[in-house]
């Protein structure tokens, strides 16, 4: 089986945290987002993965590889090489896929639908082609099946894309239930699925396998003291440092690398991997990157002008993070 990730352009309000990479390297938690679905699809072995993306475009496979079974086979994209006959899926780079793939699969290979596409509410999220049934009589258009397995145009989005392949063939629709495909296209909408998945309320997903149920996991050489943590959940990536003048309240995601320095109060909120938060800040339902504070209950976009001293940019300021 063929397995082709759609790796389109970023939804220009998402942009803010890939920085012109991928939806799918961006790091959910503990890791690129993209590798989450990669992992449920690695019990599927006999499954060749292809990263659709736009030519030119630096491809997120390195991000990706060292996450992956060995067993898996990778490919920057189809090439002349690809069986336009074989069985056929398509994923999408920016869905979070909270599913049995096993399950799904073998629900899809034994009905007698040849097409299947699977929408996600209104969004399709999913496709599905059996072996040996492509037949260019079939399409509607003018749009051949080796077309539709070569790059992406210049600037096109996973939405474009998915609206194309609808044009293809004669698709039998179906939908996920809630919950089941969700699409990461806000920072909103990010800090939302985040923080969903540090609580555990995936079924399919799992943050670490060896403190499964802890409302409070850990990685490896961190440093904080057992006084800073008042959170209910948190998540606390490898090489942390949080300055033992600082607390953690509510849910909390400190990504790797990251560096809370002293009397920081941080609440709700999602530190990036590899960022610096200076002293005597209040950090409040946001994102924070090493460019900008997102408040993400605002609506606010906070630039950070200083890196070195951070805390100066909302001294005396109103919108205290």
């Amino acid at each position: 089986m063929n397995t082709i990730i759609l790796s389109g352009a970023v939804n220009p309000d998402l942009s803010l945290l890939t920085r012109g990479a991928s939806t799918g390297v961006l790091h959910f938690v503990a890791k690129p987002l993209l590798t989450y679905t990669l992992e449920n699809l690695q019990e599927l072995v006999n499954t060749t993965i292809f990263i659709l993306g736009e030519k030119g475009v630096e491809n997120p496979i390195a991000e990706i590889a060292p996450y992956l079974d060995w067993k898996t086979v990778q490919s920057c994209s189809p090439d002349l090489t690809f069986d336009l006959n074989e069985e056929t899926l398509w994923l999408r780079d920016d869905i979070i896929y909270d599913l049995d793939f096993t399950e799904l699969l073998a629900s899809i290979r034994g009905s007698d639908q040849d097409y299947v596409a699977i929408f996600a509410e209104e969004t399709p999220a999913l496709f599905y082609k059996k072996s040996h049934v492509h037949n260019t009589n079939e399409c509607r258009k003018e749009i051949s099946f080796l077309n539709l397995t070569s790059d992406l145009n210049k600037g096109m989005s996973n939405k474009d894309y998915c609206h194309d392949l609808l044009k293809a063939f004669h698709w039998h629709k179906q939908s996920f239930d809630a919950g089941q495909a969700e699409v990461v296209d806000t920072p909103k909408k990010y800090h939302e699925l985040s923080m969903t998945f540090l609580r555990g309320e995936y079924r399919h997903l799992i943050l670490d396998p060896h403190q499964n149920d802890n409302q409070l996991i850990k990685g490896w050489h961190i440093q904080i003291d057992d006084i800073s943590l008042r959170q209910h959940h948190a998540y606390i990536g490898d090489c942390v440092k949080v300055h033992e003048h600082s607390q953690l309240h509510e849910k909390v995601i400190l990504c790797q690398g990251s560096f809370i320095d002293k009397f920081v109060d941080i609440n709700n909120s999602i530190v990036m991997p590899g960022v610096y938060v200076g002293p005597y800040l209040n950090v409040n339902n946001a994102i924070v990157t090493g460019n900008e504070v997102i408040r993400i209950d605002r609506d606010v976009i906070i630039p950070i002008l200083d890196k070195r001293f951070t805390h100066a940019v909302f001294a005396h300021s109103e919108m205290r993070m």
